[in-house]
């Protein structure tokens, strides 16, 4: 369930910021160099001009196969800066598991490395929506395609900072898509929030773990380094960052009818506080033994008001479909917290929402069928 999320920075916002005020702190290492936040910020601008020469601009779809190396960050926020879609096909899959999603993604450029476009460069006669590549380790394209080399992006003038389109936080940012272990795969959309899910702390924020700790992430979010068992790392140890939190996925890329269950927050919110007796509202997903999630919402009336939860939810049935109206509503007489931005605290509701406390749509309705 998708959170409103109208005025919290996206990954570039918190980036920018943190490299104006941190530029000498160091932010990536790899084999035997470092990179400080200002080394890499000018690094990703430059790429972004060449980016941008190439004509890749808001919404760009750019397939970017890429190996474990510094550059496959640089890209991905030179993308980032750009208001590009990144989309990375998944490590080690054959040339016809790769034609997919290149085709289905119809991104319009290509950048590879060597160990990933001995793949992808032969599918290219057939993706005609791929006009340019983009080639590292001195590798050439295809007869009839457009080829630059990296280190050309390079040599560019960096971009100067906000430069670009801004993004908002439900922008869309990266596509990435399922194995297609068990059906066709999938294109899973990840907003532009995904980036500040990551990097919740604030600018020069130390942290336990000295200066070389980059932050933590923001409440509700989870993050941890996995071996390739998918089995938790200790500190120390080099493994593969994993992320889990509710609020991610924005859905499916062209596939409306698995994207359907999902359930914008912001909609349900909308419909609940034109209601003229409501004075705020926060809706949430609650987890549920047999439909995975439930939409919860906690209402505050507004002043001599009274609500009627089920009044209320039929109020809602006018502009909602059944499967997006809420299960539980939870009225309470004190305004809902708020963080220090003002912005509504839905991880302390969430926290301290309990189920059986609210008004439930399923039990009002088996009472009213036992009475009858």
């Amino acid at each position: 369930m998708s959170p409103s999320l109208v005025s919290a920075p996206t990954g570039r916002e918190l980036r920018r910021r943190r490299v104006e005020a941190t530029p000498e702190r160091q932010l990536l290492r790899f084999e035997d160099r470092a990179w400080t936040f200002g080394e890499l910020d000018e690094e990703q601008r430059r790429i972004a001009a060449g980016f941008r020469e190439l004509g890749v601009g808001p919404g760009t779809r750019v397939a970017t196969g890429l190996t474990n190396r510094p550059e496959t960050i640089a890209v991905q926020l030179a993308l980032q800066e750009l208001g590009a879609v990144a989309v990375p096909p998944l490590p080690g899959l054959t040339a016809p598991e790769l034609a997919f999603p290149l085709a289905h993604s119809r991104s319009t450029l290509l950048v590879a490395d060597a160990p990933v476009a001995t793949g992808l460069l032969p599918l290219l006669p057939e993706q005609p929506a791929v006009r340019q590549v983009v080639l590292l380790d001195g590798l050439e394209a295809p007869r009839g395609v457009s080829a630059t080399p990296f280190a050309s992006l390079r040599d560019q003038l960096p971009l100067p900072p906000g430069a670009a389109a801004p993004a908002g936080e439900r922008t869309l940012a990266t596509v990435l898509y399922t194995s297609g272990s068990t059906a066709r795969p999938k294109g899973v959309m990840i907003g532009a929030e995904t980036g500040a899910i990551c990097a919740g702390s604030e600018p020069g924020y130390e942290g336990e773990l000295g200066e070389s700790y980059v932050g933590t992430a923001m409440r509700g979010a989870e993050l941890g380094i996995f071996d390739d068992a998918f089995e938790r790392l200790p500190p120390g140890e080099p493994g593969e960052l994993c992320l889990r939190h509710p609020h991610v996925m924005l859905g499916y890329l062209d596939d409306p009818e698995a994207t359907a269950p999902s359930v914008s927050a912001e909609e349900v919110e909308l419909a609940l506080t034109a209601h003229p007796d409501v004075g705020e509202c926060a809706v949430f997903g609650v987890p549920d033994p047999i439909r995975s999630e439930e939409v919860a919402a906690v209402v505050v009336p507004r002043r001599g008001a009274a609500l009627d939860p089920a009044a209320l939810r039929a109020d809602c049935a006018r502009t909602l479909v059944r499967w997006k109206l809420p299960r539980y509503v939870l009225v309470r007489a004190e305004a809902l917290p708020r963080l220090g931005n003002g912005e509504i605290d839905r991880f302390a509701l969430e926290e301290a929402f309990a189920p059986e406390a609210a008004w439930d749509a399923e039990r009002a309705t088996e009472a009213f069928q036992t009475n009858v």
